[in-house]
């Protein structure tokens, strides 16, 4: 079996070569920005717990407000907060009008917005529940064909395409 070559060039380079072409400014430029996160950390911590703490409390925030927080939780450190300040806080200050519009709603908006937030969610568990179902009888479909030998064939693919 024949080997082509690994390209050398503008497409790939060594450790050694990537270094060499970071400028002193570049790297002053990225080790302050890192600096800046760390310094905006905390503070942006502490907004995005008051949102957690208000979820906790029974806030339920838009769909898509919901996603950001929830990936803010997974991704925060001082480096995201250094390299995507507007994002971050962007995402914070959606939330915070999210909640104060929370605030002026009546109690009886509320509890239909959390009810429709619930039918969502168990929609949502639903459909993921059903295409775990579906992927297990199609993985079991083709378990089944090669424990007796039966080719692998785009016709079977297409028989199986319904299932999941």
């Amino acid at each position: 079996m024949e080997t082509v070559p690994t390209p050398r060039g503008e497409l790939l380079l060594t450790f050694e070569e990537y270094c060499a072409r970071i400028t002193p400014e570049e790297r002053q430029a990225h080790y302050d920005q890192l600096d800046k996160g760390a310094e905006d950390f905390e503070p942006i911590r502490a907004r995005l717990n008051a949102r957690n703490d208000a979820i906790d409390n029974g806030w339920c925030p838009s769909r898509i407000v919901k996603n950001e927080i929830g990936h803010l939780n997974d991704v925060l450190t001082a480096y995201h907060v250094g390299k995507y300040p507007n994002e971050t806080r962007q995402t914070l200050n959606e939330a915070e009008a999210d909640l104060a519009t929370w605030h002026t709603l009546s109690e009886s908006a509320r509890d239909a917005i959390i009810a429709a937030d619930e039918h969502a969610e168990a929609e949502l568990a639903a459909r993921r529940k059903a295409r775990q179902e579906a992927s297990a009888r199609k993985s079991a479909i083709y378990a089944a064909a090669k424990k007796i030998g039966m080719p692998l064939s785009p016709e079977l693919d297409e028989a199986l395409a319904w299932v999941a």
